[in-house]
């Protein structure tokens, strides 16, 4: 059985098909925004910002899927449970 799909609001809510490109590379603000997402502190572990980079070209994991809310940038939401999560 699928799960149900994300919530509905008045916002506009599109589901995603992923596009891997071989070829991107982060610019160094997108890793610094993924890393400060992720709760490193750029300045003082610049060691890990590896992680970031190759977190935003990873593709996603199986079942998961990005989607976008009014043209906004996509969130991911994973069906979990029979229900979906933001995460």
């Amino acid at each position: 059985m699928d799960p149900p799909g994300p919530p509905e609001g008045p916002d506009q809510q599109t589901i995603l098909e992923e596009e891997i490109d071989e070829n991107y590379n982060p610019t160094i603000q997108e890793i610094h925004e993924y890393a400060q997402w992720l709760g490193m502190d750029v300045e003082v572990e610049k060691e890990l910002l590896w992680i970031a980079r190759e977190g935003l070209k990873a593709p996603l994991p199986k079942d998961w899927k990005p989607w976008c809310v009014s043209g906004e940038v996509a969130t991911i939401q994973i069906p979990h449970l029979g229900s979906w999560r933001s995460v």
